[in-house]
């Protein structure tokens, strides 16, 4: 066994780490995609149903519930929207120092074989940080897409009502 191939296995281990991290932060721009489609769909379906509602000639607790509907409507759609924008927004990895890895690439000497393998870890460990923060951004998107969906239906059957 030479020298050079404990190296070679620490290098490999942290770009496959640094790949798996990559994967799992596209995987979640991906979903926020999915969920900005339904966002934007009812914002649609909502806003061309608006103009058709006219004077409520509804009985006041079905005007109550109207209104209890498009607050909850408009409330999640601010949060799920929020929500969305911090997950498919641009981030800089926390890395502690540049290194050649990173967006902000530092000249390294080459004299250090450690150095590229502790610098992809460090990239590495920056990514997984991205990929945990855009997940757990998404998971609570999820909750108010659920939300803003069953308040939009809610809000589509009650103006049906006004007809």
């Amino acid at each position: 066994m030479t020298e050079h191939e404990p190296t070679a296995h620490d290098m490999t281990a942290a770009i496959a780490a640094l790949t798996s991290f990559q994967l799992v932060t596209q995987q979640a721009d991906a979903k926020a995609g999915t969920m900005v489609t339904v966002h934007v769909g009812l914002a649609v379906v909502i806003a061309t149903r608006a103009g058709e509602v006219g004077a409520l000639s509804l009985t006041a607790p079905l005007a109550v519930l109207f209104w209890l509907a498009t607050l909850t409507y408009g409330f999640a759609f601010a949060v799920s929207g929020y929500l969305l924008m911090q997950v498919i927004r641009p981030r800089k990895a926390p890395l502690a120092a540049s290194n050649r890895f990173s967006l902000d690439a530092a000249e390294g000497s080459g004299a250090d074989r450690e150095q590229p393998v502790t610098e992809l870890w460090a990239t590495a460990g920056a990514i997984a940080q991205i990929a945990e923060l855009k997940n757990r951004y998404a998971a609570r998107a999820v909750i108010w897409i659920s939300a803003m969906v069953l308040a939009a239906a809610s809000w589509l059957v009650l103006a049906g009502a006004t007809r």
